[in-house]
């Protein structure tokens, strides 16, 4: 498409569609009947322009000025309720779904990384003792990690892990205006905490109570951890290959895009809280327990292929401001 061609054939449309909105207030029956005709027609130039041109420039001002003509066409915002749904049935798990393979990467990593460590810790007495003392790993082994969970009143300790686990999530996705550099070294610490606590378990016999303890919450809260990780490296990577597109043309649509993974791990990382607070030092029986776990995970994960998978067929993309640059022709 000859884009010079375009612009001449259409400017003044969208000149005289910008004084109908700057003069709203205004505007006589006519006018307000022009004003939803100019409104329809510049919203297929829009399309038109996003699906054939690729010039960012234009996109940018035909998407602010169908906004603003929208606003001014229907006079009110979208209901509030409307944009929560969307934000829970499209922006999270779409921007979580393209994540995916990131995702997928950075969680093998964790556990392969965690494994090794805690194989190493458990056959190496003398790693062992460079870590804590006999009688620090008894006490360690024997009480302080079972006791962890129960020792504070549960509602308590629900608030003070959901805030931890929001915060270290957090952190995954503001390292990502460092390219995400700091993200891989993050999630060895995390890592390695999880290895030699496990293997320090394992090295007195102990792992069945260590996997009955950490299962329940510890698959939701650590698939939380992941997807926060990936999406903030995957924003990271974007700053250095941004493919076709201008590179903060696509930085910007995938940094609001990243915030929408922010809030909805907020509840996910509150729904593993619960869990852990009064699911993981409960008296149910250890299989009751790590079914609860795997039930919540289960649910989770098909909830973000399900809808994740509907809004990418849609070619959504999870920025909140895209849906404003989308309007009826008819």
């Amino acid at each position: 498409m000859d884009i010079d061609a375009f612009i001449a054939a259409h400017r003044q449309a969208w000149d005289r569609l910008d004084h109908l909105v700057k003069h709203r207030s205004s505007l006589t029956g006519a006018e307000v009947d022009e004003l939803v005709d100019l409104y329809q027609r510049v919203a297929t130039h829009l399309s038109i322009v996003r699906s054939s041109a690729g010039d960012s420039m234009l996109t940018g001002r035909l998407s602010a000025l169908v906004a603003r003509a929208r606003s001014a066409v229907t006079g009110a915002h979208t209901p509030a309720w409307r944009e929560l749904v969307r934000f829970f049935t499209v922006s999270f798990p779409v921007v979580a779904y393209r994540a995916r393979w990131w995702w997928l990467v950075t969680g093998l990593a964790f556990v392969a990384v965690s494994w090794a460590l805690g194989a190493w810790v458990a056959g190496n007495p003398e790693v062992q003792a460079s870590i804590f003392t006999e009688d620090e790993i008894t006490q360690l082994v024997e009480h302080e990690f079972a006791d962890y969970y129960s020792e504070n009143p549960a509602a308590s300790f629900a608030s003070a892990v959901w805030i931890n686990n929001a915060w270290v999530s957090a952190l995954m996705i503001i390292y990502s205006v460092l390219l995400g550099l700091p993200i891989p070294y993050a999630l060895y610490a995390n890592a390695e905490n999880v290895g030699v606590a496990g293997g320090l378990m394992a090295s007195r016999d102990k792992l069945d109570i260590f996997f009955g303890l950490i299962t329940p919450h510890g698959l939701l809260e650590l698939t939380a951890v992941f997807l926060a990780a990936a999406v903030g490296m995957r924003l990271g990577w974007t700053v250095i290959d941004p493919g076709p597109r201008r590179r903060i043309e696509v930085l910007a649509e995938q940094g609001r895009a990243v915030m929408s993974v922010a809030l909805g791990l907020v509840v996910v990382l509150f729904v593993s809280g619960l869990i852990e607070a009064f699911v993981t030092p409960s008296g149910l029986p250890t299989w009751a327990r790590i079914s609860i776990g795997v039930v919540a995970e289960v649910v989770f994960l098909t909830y973000v292929i399900v809808f994740g998978r509907r809004a990418l067929r849609e070619n959504e993309t999870g920025d909140i401001e895209r849906a404003p640059d989308v309007a009826p022709t008819a």
